[in-house]
């Protein structure tokens, strides 16, 4: 499995590798931001285990698999929707142009 996913440089002056711990950190910052999700001890503050944010680096992507818990109240689809579009942005802003992929497991409690 790979460590790192390779950048090339837009000056052509070499590559940037980032880890899996950089993506996983972006991801764990990303949920952090999004209000409506219930950590799992059920306090409105989000508590992320190392579960809760899994990242795998294949052919050069970074694929983001998220469980995170919300309440009856709250809209799955636009929870899913938002984590997508921080995530999105969070990863562009910061790392530029870095292929990547999200797959959300929503439980509702």
């Amino acid at each position: 499995m790979a460590k790192y996913v390779y950048i090339k440089k837009t000056n052509k002056k070499g590559e940037l590798g980032i880890s899996k711990s950089v993506f996983k950190q972006i991801g764990e910052e990303s949920i952090r931001q999004i209000n409506g999700i219930i950590s799992l001890d059920n306090r409105k503050k989000t508590f992320l285990t190392d579960d809760d944010v899994d990242v795998t680096l294949r052919d050069n992507e970074a694929i983001f698999k998220i469980k995170v818990n919300i309440s009856k109240d709250v809209n799955k689809d636009e929870i899913e929707t938002k984590i997508k579009e921080v995530l999105t942005n969070n990863l562009l802003y910061l790392l530029d142009a870095v292929p990547f992929s999200i797959v959300i497991k929503t439980n509702i409690i």
